[in-house]
């Protein structure tokens, strides 16, 4: 038997016997039916399902008390507690309730509350918590001197500002007359601190220089100061300059009135630098 001899043409390579097979082979060959479609009742009970989950997470987390303020933790201070704030929290939510929630919560408009409840807070930082909880970092103003306005004394503290009225166990803090007598309220600020500290000074540095005072007073102006001293003695002193020159200045009046025998019957005046007068 001869060979059968297939002809090739030209820039043709032959074909495979398994890509024969796969040509003769159809792609898609369907089975009768087209797939069925799921039912429409089954594609609204998971979209009612999802949106039921979305509302129970909405109101797990904004509406319920799961995510309620539970707490306040105070750093900083000994006369403000925890239950303190609590009680000041309490009255502000009653006008923001929404903030009762630790995701609502405003830290600064509560801030505002507190520095207005407690005016003795000079400093405040208001931090969330992982737990729930709010911690309160503070520091008040120290009380420093009494102000007296008419029959009434107040406990100035060390920022210049009414903390409170005495209650008269404050002997051991200096007393300022403002005879003035402007009226004031708790969280005023009636004068500055360098004010306070210059007040306290004189207080602490006068004795030293055989220097006692029995009076410390304000007219028109916080930055003259009127002091009465022993013998009934008026002292003119400013506020704004330093203390130990301006008692070096009384002490050393006083020494050459003693020497010249020549009595103070009025006043000394030290609030020009470098010089003195009396009469």
């Amino acid at each position: 038997m001869q060979e059968r001899r297939v002809r090739r043409q030209r820039g043709t390579a032959p074909a495979l016997p398994s890509e024969v097979g796969r040509a003769r082979r159809p792609i898609f060959q369907a089975h009768g039916e087209a797939p069925k479609r799921p039912k429409l009742w089954r594609k609204w009970f998971v979209r009612a399902g999802s949106i039921a989950a979305i509302l129970s997470l909405v109101w797990m987390l904004f509406l319920s008390s799961w995510f309620d303020v539970r707490g306040f933790e105070v750093k900083g201070s000994t006369s403000i507690s925890a239950e303190d704030v609590q009680k000041t929290f309490d009255q502000y939510v009653r006008q923001h309730p929404t903030e009762r929630n630790i995701f609502f919560f405003n830290s600064q408009r509560f801030k505002e509350a507190l520095q207005k409840s407690y005016p003795t807070i000079t400093q405040l930082n208001i931090n969330r918590t992982l737990f729930l909880k709010v911690t309160v970092s503070l520091r008040e103003s120290n009380a420093a001197l009494i102000w007296q306005v008419g029959n009434t004394n107040w406990i100035l503290g060390d920022d210049g500002r009414i903390l409170e009225r005495a209650s008269g166990a404050e002997q051991q803090l200096g007393v300022v007359q403002d005879t003035a007598q402007l009226p004031v309220k708790t969280g005023d600020k009636v004068v500055d601190r360098n004010f306070v500290s210059f007040v306290r000074q004189l207080n602490a540095l006068a004795p030293q220089n055989n220097i006692f005072i029995s009076s410390v007073v304000v007219r028109n102006t916080t930055i003259e100061i009127d002091l009465r001293i022993q013998n009934n003695i008026l002292v003119k002193c400013d506020s704004t300059r330093g203390v130990r020159e301006q008692l070096d200045a009384i002490r050393k009046t006083l020494d050459t009135a003693d020497r010249t025998r020549t009595p103070i019957t009025q006043y000394i005046d030290v609030r020009i630098p470098g010089r003195a007068f009396y009469k």
